[in-house]
């Protein structure tokens, strides 16, 4: 992404009050101008509802029946097994609103992958082979300060963390266990109407 780029979203920021960005997309409750130029603004979707755990970590459903979600899961493809029966069956889903939306109370989502040449070295495993992999979603944002704890019913605000305010034992890694993880937040995960 050029500066020049980063120059116009910038512009949209400080106007639009945005709900969420990236490097290339603002969430917003206000009609921004679009353009079929190259460079120029586009409208993606008409969101009628979303949850938005942290950067890269989102799902948005559409106000339109022909629209399709759009779900991001950093590090996790777009294809997955919805459940164990379709694991054993060997069926996949595309992650949708309704599959993110039951990642939220069981936070581990299973996948297959193909062995990248690094991680086969490492790990004693033939290149481009396919293996089955898990992730414990981790439903905690590390680098923002929140109000409240998550909660799917009301848009909360947050603060980014100012590193130079942090301890330096803050800074090291933290490894949790299974049952850490699960009890982070479940109690606030309400189910959307």
């Amino acid at each position: 992404m050029t500066a020049y780029a980063r120059l116009e979203l910038y512009k949209y920021l400080c106007t639009c009050e945005p709900i969420y960005c990236d490097t290339d997309s603002i969430i917003t409750k206000h009609d921004l101008p679009v353009s079929s130029k190259l460079g120029e603004l586009k409208k993606e979707m008409t969101i009628k509802q979303g949850i938005i755990i942290k950067p890269k970590f989102y799902a948005l459903q559409s106000v339109y029946e022909n629209e399709k979600d759009k779900v991001k899961i950093k590090g996790v493809p777009s294809k997955i097994f919805a459940n164990e029966n379709d694991k054993i069956l060997g069926i996949y889903s595309k992650l949708n609103y309704e599959i993110f939306n039951a990642l939220m109370t069981n936070n581990k989502i299973e996948y297959e992958k193909f062995v990248k040449f690094k991680e086969s070295l490492r790990r004693g495993l033939d290149c481009n082979s396919i293996i089955e992999t898990s992730k414990v979603l981790n439903l905690k944002d590390t680098k923002r300060v929140w109000d409240i704890r998550m909660n799917l019913k009301f848009l909360n605000d947050s603060e980014p963390i100012d590193m130079n305010m942090l301890d330096s034992d803050c800074l090291k890694p933290c490894i949790f266990t299974q049952e850490q993880i699960e009890n982070l937040c479940p109690e606030t995960l309400i189910e959307n109407d």
